[in-house]
């Protein structure tokens, strides 16, 4: 049976790179998807055609589930990799009939997002707006049941890679 995996998180937790290390290693297991991989409009774009940053991010998340629903369910589970509100996973899901599906939140503490951001050179990532997003984040999926908040803030990407494995593996 096949199932739909998404991964969200706001940014520095290592979604991707955990994601594409996966990939590496059991390509066959899952189709991958990257949710910034259709391009990420500039805000100003998001806002004409979108009405909002927000719209754009929930009509994105609801065209990602129904390709991933058109091209390989029920035949093969899927990863959809992101920064996506629960919310409208949820809304997506519901839209595409999909009932099998497990949300995971990668997350890691404020002190670790900002070292992390800051090294790969993304320092103007490390501010008080990523911080309140993941704040968002963890609120949100606390109130969705069988969600999964995955805590990287002590892992390392080997460490991280065996432990999703091992949780996907059993749901």
């Amino acid at each position: 049976m096949s199932k739909v995996f998404f991964v969200t998180g706001a940014s520095g937790p290592g979604k991707t790179t955990i994601i594409k290390e996966l990939e590496r290693l059991h390509p066959d297991h899952f189709v991958f998807y990257y949710f910034d991989s259709v391009g990420v409009p500039s805000f100003h774009e998001m806002k004409r055609k979108y009405g909002s940053g927000e719209a754009w991010q929930r009509q994105t998340t609801i065209q990602w589930v129904k390709q991933i629903k058109r091209e390989f369910l029920p035949q093969k589970s899927a990863i959809l990799e992101g920064q996506m509100r629960i919310s409208f996973i949820l809304e997506a899901c519901k839209e595409n009939d999909i009932s099998d599906f497990q949300i995971f939140l990668f997350d890691c503490n404020d002190e670790e997002r900002k070292k992390r951001l800051i090294s790969r050179g993304q320092s103007d990532l490390a501010n008080q707006k990523m911080l309140d997003w993941a704040e968002y984040l963890r609120n949100e999926v606390v109130t969705i049941p069988g969600a999964i908040i995955f805590d990287t803030s002590s892992l390392q990407i080997e460490e991280a890679v065996t432990k999703l494995w091992q949780v996907m593996n059993k749901n």
